[in-house]
């Protein structure tokens, strides 16, 4: 096969006609396509409905259902695909969002143009915004891995799995597998494929749309707060063990985001105990390796996460003003870096 598109499925019965029909409609002759769905035990009608419409199917498509014996997650659902898949490249999309008609041609396309890299990155449409997340990218452009960390750093490129196309081999090959039981599991993992690119293409096309489902493990309630805290104290460690030095300055700031949505969490669902012990040692962890690599600014800049600074962000008016001020940091922390690379 050319390409494997993976798709887990679990309580997604309102969606999931709409997302295996964006499969069975790419216009893609020449290009050998199987599409591997995993039942990870959904307790709806979702699987019954996927057999429904496939029933009829008589298309190039080649559709494998796979099911876990018990319910395992997201990020299991797609390890046991991408273990499955037998495409050059694979393609991640979620069951509850659906793919344009020409989604694989185009990334393939690509791919054709430039056979060497070793990611090709397009855009998605946001259908709870009715509008395309915006790249800063007119034309197909050919990036090598540095500027492609620094434009995932500063948001032009999103941290998830979907709207591109990788290749099978170096997922296999660097044991890039989604860790289990994680939430927000697309951050850390796309951080570590980003640090294996040394070359990339990036497309302004949409060929995704990203439904903003409200029973998906993305949006945070109540009851899954502590898993949130959790979930994002452990992307922060694992990110910081291993930062981008190409873009040092980029990827910290990067860090503190998810940090920030961390405590924000914390502060908003009281969140006490061990997870909140855990998500205090990585914020230390943050201001601290900033600080021993030399960049007092920035590291002073982190005390923001501290009290009584912290407190601010209750305050309307600094958080609109929070993103100016960050963007000052950034630009003035990358200057002295630039500096200080120059001098030595």
């Amino acid at each position: 096969m050319d390409v494997s598109i993976i798709i887990p499925v679990y309580k997604v019965e309102k969606y999931i006609t709409r997302c295996i029909q964006s499969i069975m409609n790419q216009s893609c002759k020449n290009i050998q396509i199987e599409c591997i769905i995993i039942d990870d035990c959904t307790p709806d009608a979702s699987i019954d409905i996927v057999n429904g419409v496939l029933s009829d199917y008589k298309g190039d498509v080649k559709f494998i259902i796979l099911r876990h014996e018990k319910n395992s997650g997201l990020s299991a659902a797609r390890n046991t695909g991408i273990k499955a898949s037998t495409g050059r490249y694979l393609m991640f999309v979620d069951s509850d969002d659906y793919i344009t008609d020409d989604a694989v041609s185009k990334l393939w396309n690509a791919h054709l143009t430039y056979p060497h890299v070793e990611l090709i990155v397009a855009t998605y449409f946001s259908v709870k915004d009715s509008c395309p997340f915006n790249n800063g990218i007119d034309k197909q452009t050919l990036v090598d891995g540095k500027r492609l960390r620094k434009m995932l750093m500063n948001y032009q490129v999103t941290c998830n799995a979907c709207w591109r196309l990788i290749p099978r081999e170096l997922i296999i090959n660097n044991n890039l597998f989604f860790t289990p039981g994680l939430l927000y599991e697309d951050i850390l993992w796309c951080h570590r494929l980003f640090a294996l690119i040394e070359s990339a293409v990036v497309l302004p096309d949409v060929v995704y749309y990203y439904e903003n489902n409200p029973n998906s493990i993305t949006n945070t309630t109540k009851e899954k707060a502590i898993r949130s805290v959790r979930s994002y104290a452990y992307n922060c460690d694992e990110m910081l063990k291993k930062p981008y030095k190409d873009v040092y300055v980029d990827h910290q700031l990067y860090v503190l985001t998810f940090l920030m949505r961390a405590l924000d969490t914390r502060r908003d669902y009281k969140v006490r105990g061990e997870v909140s012990k855990k998500l205090n040692d990585v914020r230390f962890r943050l201001v601290r390796s900033t600080l021993s690599e030399g960049r007092l600014l920035l590291g002073l800049f982190f005390l923001i996460t501290y009290q009584p600074l912290y407190s601010l962000f209750s305050c309307r008016w600094f958080r609109s003003h929070y993103y100016m001020l960050e963007s000052f940091i950034r630009h003035r922390a990358n200057f002295l870096d630039s500096i200080f690379h120059r001098n030595n």
